[in-house]
């Protein structure tokens, strides 16, 4: 499934249903830090959003962080070998529980990362700051750890099942590995 930012000449992304689909990207006024700006929704070449959806992580299964591009996001080592980076979204104007695919996928082939496929999955979102609603704590499966340090796409589509679809894709470079206990709010202690 080709879920990326559209084919040629404006056409609907494979997967989308043949939908135009809105992508959206964001910036914050900078206000609250990290994650807690307030955000202005912008769409890619002018598309219309069915709803505003930003991509970011989850610090831990709880807290949304805003991702900006180009930040490094921690890379995680489970417990049992894999490997694995928090992908998280929120979004305003939306419904409470989406059919998401998300992923990570490498930004030069569009190829996701882990065996090829993305995840897909019903969500049921949570409130958020501003009326926004959130879903951190989604695993963004990798292959190794020999992505970090290498550009890779967070990548969340978004479907409410009553006929509205937004997108969001921002490029993220990924971290050394921290094992899966670290406490991930001061990774200066592991």
């Amino acid at each position: 499934m080709d879920l990326g930012a559209g084919g040629e000449d404006g056409d609907a992304p494979a997967g989308s249903g043949g939908h135009a689909v809105a992508t959206t990207t964001t910036t914050t006024s900078g206000v609250g830090g990290a994650g807690g700006g307030i955000p202005d929704w912008t769409c890619h070449d002018g598309a219309v959003c069915d709803f505003p959806l930003e991509v970011g992580t989850g610090v831990d299964e709880e807290h949304f962080v805003l991702a900006e591009p180009g930040a490094e996001v921690t890379l995680i080592q489970g417990p049992q070998g894999g490997y694995h980076i928090w992908i998280g979204y929120r979004c305003r104007d939306c419904t409470d529980q989406h059919l998401v695919t998300y992923g990570l996928r490498d930004p030069t082939t569009g190829e996701w990362s882990y065996l090829g496929e993305p995840l897909t999955g019903i969500i049921n979102l949570d409130p958020g700051p501003d009326g926004s609603k959130q879903r951190p704590g989604l695993y963004g499966l990798v292959s190794g750890a020999e992505v970090a340090g290498q550009p890779l796409l967070l990548d969340v589509f978004a479907d409410d099942q009553q006929g509205h679809q937004a997108q969001s894709i921002i490029e993220v470079i990924p971290s050394e590995p921290v094992p899966w206990d670290c406490p991930m709010r001061d990774p200066e202690q592991c």
